[in-house]
């Protein structure tokens, strides 16, 4: 039998190369997430999802949209689901005068609401469906290789990581067909950080062979997902720099690099 590979987040840099990654293998049928897709209802057969890969959309609203899709799909198919969250909100704390300010914190938890939106509920929200629907399944999200020095300029993730990360545990131990693996990667080489870290390389001693390359996650989120592994597992990704020094990730030294990177005086 085969598997199905949901891929959200299908067009990003993580995302994208994990779509190239499946695709080599024949048995394995990916659904690509983005919104910039069509609305998967296009693609529906006497009201199911078609056995064959594909990038669909699912709406704006987009936890109702993917629990909506997941009850259009017929799981008889497939031997096993492989869900990979590869999107997500990563702020750096900076307020408009550089000091450490959380932004868009309505509800007052600490935590920028639209990493909540779409890490901690967004996740957790699928993986709870397709725990309902009692598959075999394996869940992958990313996270960063700073979460557990928990630097105040990233502390909306890592407190919300903290947050899936312990959900997760309890979920597959309540789910025996469950299997969650967080793997933790340093910086990615790709256009975007250069877009959101324009002085990283110009301003800081960060060079960009030591960054991770997206085909390389992309292999090692297909070596952790090939087992059929089940409960909780946490691995760390990347290539040892040599200014991955003792104190580097002090957090007067990682705010002050930050700054750097974003060209703040």
């Amino acid at each position: 039998m085969k598997r199905l590979v949901i891929i959200n987040g299908v067009t990003g840099a993580l995302g994208s190369a994990c779509l190239a990654r499946f695709s080599r293998n024949p048995k394995s049928t990916i659904y690509g997430l983005s919104r910039s897709y069509l609305n998967y209802k296009t693609f529906l057969t006497a009201g199911v999802m078609p056995d064959a890969t594909l990038g669909c959309s699912v709406g704006q609203d987009t936890l109702k949209g993917c629990h909506m899709l997941l009850g259009k799909i017929d799981f008889s198919l497939y031997e096993e689901v492989i869900y990979v969250h590869a999107l997500g909100a990563y702020p750096m704390e900076f307020g408009p005068n550089g000091t450490i300010e959380v932004a868009n914190d309505h509800d007052k938890d600490g935590i920028n609401d639209l990493v909540t939106k779409l890490s901690h509920d967004l996740f957790l929200g699928i993986l709870d469906g397709l725990a309902k629907k009692n598959v075999l399944a394996q869940a992958l999200i990313f996270g960063g290789l700073a979460d557990k020095h928990e630097p105040l300029v990233h502390q909306s993730w890592w407190k919300t990581m903290k947050k899936i990360k312990a959900r997760c545990i309890e979920a597959v131990a309540k789910h025996k067909k469950l299997g969650v693996t967080l793997l933790n990667v340093s910086s990615i080489i790709c256009p975007n950080e250069l877009r959101v870290r324009p002085y990283v390389f110009k301003d800081t001693d960060a060079k960009p062979w030591f960054w991770l390359m997206p085909h390389e996650v992309a292999e090692e989120v297909d070596r952790l997902t090939a087992g059929g592994s089940r409960g909780f597992c946490e691995c760390e990704l990347f290539h040892p720099a040599e200014y991955n020094r003792l104190g580097y990730y002090a957090d007067e030294n990682f705010t002050m690099r930050k700054k750097r990177e974003l060209g703040i005086p």
